[in-house]
């Protein structure tokens, strides 16, 4: 399993076997780092929050065509998935997550880093039928494809989610560097 990141295509994917199902990630994406054009068309805007209990409630065709159970969902990095639905030829990488509370991102197709259709030319402020999928799987406890649950983080929250994970790697070794006893 190798190949080159869809969001940045001259980085090649580096693989993780720490799972119990490898998987393969992009350094750049797990990092955060992304050039100014990047930003534009991968990062959550962070502007106008995706208000998906008003898809829910009139039913949109995006809600209606929003199947978790159906569609492969991968997560990327903490933000991010790569989601297929069983009625499209393209993977979309979606991006939510929780920004003072509401839920912020997009959508774009991984193949060529275009904005989602039905963003680009409806109301891009609406979720689309990828972002819907990722939200109803969270809300409903639905298994990406490495067999974990979708959860959809806070922006906040990373940043001590990481310095916990550096601290217990640190006590699991008894805090040894270079093999000191």
């Amino acid at each position: 399993m190798t190949g080159t990141c869809p969001v940045h295509p001259s980085v090649t994917l580096v693989e993780d076997t720490s799972y119990d199902v490898p998987r393969e990630y992009c350094p750049r994406c797990e990092s955060g780092e992304q050039s100014g054009t990047e930003r534009q068309t991968t990062a959550p805007s962070g502007t106008d929050p995706l208000d998906f209990e008003r898809q829910r409630d009139a039913e949109s065709a995006s809600w209606k065509r929003a199947d978790p159970k159906a569609a492969l969902i991968e997560r990327r990095a903490w933000n991010t998935w790569l989601v297929t639905l069983p009625d499209s030829e393209d993977a979309h990488l979606v991006t939510l997550q929780r920004d003072h509370g509401a839920l912020v991102g997009e959508c774009v197709i991984a193949e060529n880093g275009d904005q989602c259709p039905a963003r680009k030319y409806n109301d891009s402020d609406e979720p689309c039928a990828h972002q819907c999928t990722v939200r109803k799987a969270a809300f409903g406890g639905i298994e990406d494809v490495y067999g974990d649950v979708v959860t959809i983080f806070a922006a906040d929250d990373i940043g001590t989610a990481r310095a916990d994970y550096h601290i217990e790697s640190a006590m699991a070794d008894g805090g040894r560097r270079g093999g000191d006893l």
